[in-house]
């Protein structure tokens, strides 16, 4: 594996990416009733159908914060992720539809991440995006979409009588939909290392190939949930923050991780010009640097 010292050096040429859900705090999210209509036909075969009775939508805000510089970053970054899930290589990853997104520590951007990552799959004709609000702990972005009470992944793999269906919520956006976090649990840790966990969703992976699930997970060194959801999702995306992560957290975080998957880093929160763009992605096998 490739030493990280040329992380700093590339903040100086990296654009910032992301919206922060941080950094609205004015903002009230709201839930839509399923009476407006979305526009355009839903791939109900391609991913699974809400059961729930709500359009969950971004603040409008929010949405106008999407610059056409963001959108082309974030193409740039989902091209290797989607190459790697549905790719026509021999060689593709083993649950390579499943993402995880986490960071060394928290507050390095990685729930704005998955966001604008999920916002972008959603753009491809071909494949729709389900993002996952897996962070306990902060639930960023079920609070950011207005569902910060909804029923949610936590209370799905308390009850084993409930389908994660329920949880599944429809977006504004045709191609995405969110599951929120669901209510506080002492034993997160322990329902997301079960084998129910595991069994949705594996399951919900292979069912829907041609659908990404995007987890916005916790930070690898602040809590264990990021570690159980690593162990099932084909490829990680670390979100490391320009100038304020050091190299050797970085490094500490990639020790916890599974070599054998698609590691992939992102530098966030940087200044740059938008034609000088360059983002480092590493792994083991998969080791590659794109500019």
């Amino acid at each position: 594996m490739k030493k990280l010292d040329r992380i700093d050096q590339q903040a100086q040429n990296l654009s910032t990416l992301g919206i922060s859900p941080d950094r609205h705090p004015s903002i009230k999210p709201h839930v839509a009733s399923v009476g407006q209509r979305l526009q355009g036909s839903t791939k109900h075969r391609e991913r699974p159908t809400a059961t729930t009775a709500q359009v969950a939508r971004l603040p409008a805000s929010v949405s106008r914060a999407v610059t056409p510089q963001m959108v082309e970053e974030f193409r740039r970054i989902k091209r290797p992720l989607l190459v790697n899930a549905f790719g026509k290589s021999a060689s593709l990853l083993e649950n390579g539809n499943l993402v995880m997104v986490t960071s060394a520590v928290p507050g390095e951007g990685k729930s704005s991440t998955s966001l604008n990552l999920a916002l972008n799959v959603a753009l491809e004709r071909n494949h729709t995006v389900l993002l996952v609000d897996a962070d306990p702990a902060k639930r960023s972005l079920s609070t950011l979409y207005g569902l910060q009470g909804a029923l949610g992944l936590m209370d799905i793999l308390l009850d084993d009588r409930r389908a994660l269906a329920q949880a599944i919520y429809r977006t504004d956006l045709e191609n995405l939909s969110i599951i929120p976090c669901g209510k506080q649990h002492a034993h997160a840790t322990e329902l997301l290392a079960s084998d129910r966990t595991e069994s949705l969703i594996i399951g919900l992976g292979q069912q829907y190939p041609n659908q990404i699930i995007i987890f916005d997970a916790p930070p690898l060194l602040a809590t264990t949930e990021a570690q159980v959801l690593a162990r099932l999702s084909g490829q990680v995306l670390l979100v490391v923050e320009a100038g304020c992560t050091g190299q050797h957290v970085v490094q500490e975080a990639i020790s916890m991780l599974d070599a054998r998957k698609a590691i992939n880093l992102v530098l966030n929160k940087t200044q740059g010009r938008a034609d000088n763009i360059n983002y480092y992605y590493q792994a083991s096998s998969t080791q590659q640097q794109i500019t």
